[in-house]
């Protein structure tokens, strides 16, 4: 399953998906993983091997 973050420029499917995307709870749920998540950390993992 993939995760997109929304930056300032958006596509049309995601202006079209913006109600339904704004009470998805499976999306809110990723946003507040995706802020705890040390993603440096994670990088420095992934490139190492």
């Amino acid at each position: 399953m993939g995760y997109k973050q929304i930056g300032p420029i958006m596509t049309f499917a995601e202006v079209s998906l913006l109600r339904s995307m704004e009470h998805n709870r499976n999306l809110k749920r990723l946003e507040k993983i995706n802020q705890v998540i040390n993603w440096s950390k994670v990088d420095d993992i992934l490139m190492s091997h």
